[in-house]
Parts: C-alpha cells; sequence; structure tokens
C-alpha cells in the first residue's frame, strides 16, 4: 500500500487547526497505463517548489489468514500495483539551474551551486537536524519545512 501525506479533504469534524494537519492516506490504485512518479528534493530545489518532493512511504500488511510471507504477498488481481523504482542524480559537478517550462517561470534557485555542493549541504543539515530530533525536510537546501533559512 502505497501511503503519501495529503491535507485532510474538509470533511472531517474537529477545530481549523487539525483541518491543515496533513494525515497519511492511501494514494489510488490507477489501473494499466497509469504512471505515479515521486519527484525528488532536486527537482524541488531547482524549480522553487513548482514540483515539490513527495514525502512517501510504502506499508506492507500481512494477510489475516496466514502467517507466512509468501502466502501473504498480493496475488496478480487486478487489483495488484506493479513498481518500479528508478533513482536519477545529476553527477556531482552538475550545476543546479532552473529547467526552461511554463511552470517553472519566474523560479529561482537560491544559490548557484553543483549538485555535489548541494547534496554536501543537505547531507550536513540532515545531520544536525537528526541530533535535534529529526522534523523533515522540503529539500529546499536548508533541512527544514517552512522554506526559511536557518
Amino acid at each position: 500500500q502505497y501511503q503519501a501525506p495529503l491535507p485532510p479533504t474538509g470533511k472531517e469534524d474537529g477545530d481549523d487547526k487539525k483541518k491543515k494537519e496533513r494525515v497519511w492516506r492511501e494514494v489510488p490504485h490507477h489501473g494499466h497505463a497509469v504512471a505515479t512518479i515521486f519527484v525528488g528534493s532536486v527537482l524541488s530545489y531547482i524549480t522553487g517548489g513548482a514540483f515539490p518532493a513527495a514525502k512517501h512511504r510504502v506499508i506492507y500488511r500481512e494477510s489475516s489468514s496466514s502467517s507466512s510471507y509468501r502466502s501473504s504477498l498480493p496475488s496478480t488481481s487486478s487489483s495488484s500495483r506493479v513498481a518500479a523504482t528508478l533513482f536519477v542524480r545529476p553527477r556531482p559537478d552538475a550545476v543546479l539551474v532552473v529547467p526552461p517550462g511554463p511552470r517553472c517561470e519566474g523560479a529561482k534557485v537560491r544559490r548557484n551551486c553543483t549538485f555535489g555542493q548541494w547534496a554536501a549541504r543537505v547531507s550536513r543539515n540532515y545531520m544536525k537536524a537528526k541530533k535535534g530530533g529529526f522534523k523533515g525536510g522540503n529539500g529546499n537546501g536548508n533541512g527544514n519545512t517552512n522554506g526559511k533559512k536557518t
């Protein structure tokens, strides 16, 4: 089961604060000829957030009828999903620039840097945040989720 932190539908009861919180929800199954692509933090960074990095998780639910791993795998019925993972990263010396396109007009890369420099900065910020209690990140290179410099 694929899940992503999505905003509430607005149909839930509760105060305004709860309506703004994101909760993990199942990503719907679309069937054949449809691909769900999770964009990473590099594309989020170079597009100024026009294509935000996807926060997601994949969970495995064991069948209640059997404790055997093999027998609890999804069948090949029409309700099963197929996943293919491909990680694409620039070379360390590649300069990060805004890609052309209408969704990226006006987007600015905050710092001209290479992918290697950006990755090192993100790694440092991640380790700092992890020591202080990791709260997540949005791929903007500063390790926080609100887009402000720290």
